[in-house]
């Protein structure tokens, strides 16, 4: 999507949102009675994933999906994303999602018609914007999502949303609450003996990567490709300029002048989903700015450099990064991937070149 439409798509869900969301409020008052629980397929719930936003997201909801599927081995799971992440979310569990919707497409309308109330269990994985709980509302009999903005008056059940938790671990708690309800309902009708529950539920509040790690799976099979691979790999482009590094070029030259054609650039040409995720994941220095493709890396279990400004370290590099930031009192500034004008010139990105050369050094030593 492109940058001008996605700021559009924002003020929409700003102005409109809420004042759908007052309506829907006054509408859908109780939380989750008697009569939904019991209007949900026991036996194959449908339920639908809904994910706005970018390519990470996309990819770190991969341990959350497969844990779900594991657990509810019954279901029916669909997915309603938007253009610039569902090939990400295909590649990564597209063994386990039966279909895929778009919402930023003229086929949105006719989905939305032909599925009022028609999924069991709907989860809203966005943060921020308001439209797509609006969404899950129509479609869904039982809603789940965060409970980070005004929507949580309008879902059936809310999981509070941690903004210096790792993202991934924030999708798997929201999906834990939504296997105890279907657990839960599953014995209200009388299928106690078919589940030890006890054995499913992910009891504690804090995910771990211990919770986790069994979920690190991509859906690929990369067997049979033929990419070629780089010993150093370097993603500098990001959809936001705040979060580029601006001196990438020289931090480029220097690698290259030390390394020669073993260094990449990935980015600055077309190259499929599958081919970008190979490189990422089986590079072995890998380094990048707060961007998308990133996320990739997580699957392969092997470290990488990554550099940080406006955005939560915390919130997105993974147990595998090495983080390089300034480490300034204003670094993090943003909230929902949304990034504020800084009145210091971008200060958090001047990061001296030598301190991540240092840090490609110790991984390569």
């Amino acid at each position: 999507m492109h940058p001008i439409s996605q700021k559009f798509v924002k003020k929409v869900d700003l102005v409109i949102g809420k004042l759908i969301i007052r309506l829907m409020s006054r509408i859908f008052r109780k939380r989750i009675s008697i009569g939904n629980v019991n209007s949900i397929s026991s036996d194959s719930p449908r339920i639908l994933i809904i994910r706005p936003g970018g390519l990470g997201d996309a990819i770190l909801l991969t341990p959350a999906v497969r844990m779900l599927i594991e657990k509810i081995p019954s279901a029916k799971i669909h997915y309603l994303g938007e253009k610039r992440n569902i090939e990400g979310a295909k590649l990564c569990y597209g063994d386990i999602v039966e279909e895929f919707f778009l919402y930023d497409s003229i086929r949105f309308i006719p989905f939305l018609i032909f599925n009022i109330k028609k999924y069991d269990v709907v989860i809203d994985t966005e943060q921020s914007f308001l439209l797509p709980a609006v969404v899950a509302r129509i479609v869904g009999r039982v809603v789940f999502g965060f409970d980070t903005t005004e929507k949580k008056k309008i879902l059936d059940e809310s999981c509070d949303y941690r903004f210096f938790s790792y993202e991934a671990f924030e999708f798997f708690r929201l999906f834990s609450k939504v296997v105890e309800f279907i657990l839960d309902k599953k014995e209200k009708v009388g299928e106690q003996g078919k589940i030890n529950k006890e054995s499913v539920i992910i009891k504690r509040e804090d995910v771990s990567w211990d919770d986790i790690r069994n979920y690190l799976r991509i859906s690929c099979d990369f067997r049979d490709k033929h990419f070629k691979l780089s010993k150093i790999l370097v993603a500098p482009f990001t959809t936001k300029r705040e979060k580029m590094y601006p001196e990438i070029q020289g931090l480029v030259d220097i690698l290259k002048s030390r390394f020669g054609e073993v260094v990449e650039v990935i980015g600055d040409r077309k190259l499929s989903m599958e081919e970008v995720a190979y490189k990422v994941m089986n590079s072995e220095i890998f380094i990048s700015v707060d961007t998308g493709i990133m996320h990739f890396r997580i699957f392969s279990g092997r470290p990488y450099v990554v550099i940080f400004g406006p955005t939560n370290h915390l919130k997105w590099a993974s147990a595998f990064a090495t983080v390089v930031r300034m480490n300034l009192w204003c670094s993090p500034c943003s909230k929902f991937a949304e990034v504020p004008p800084c009145p210091r010139g971008q200060i958090c990105m001047k990061i001296p070149v030598d301190q991540i050369l240092a840090q490609v050094e110790r991984l390569m030593n």
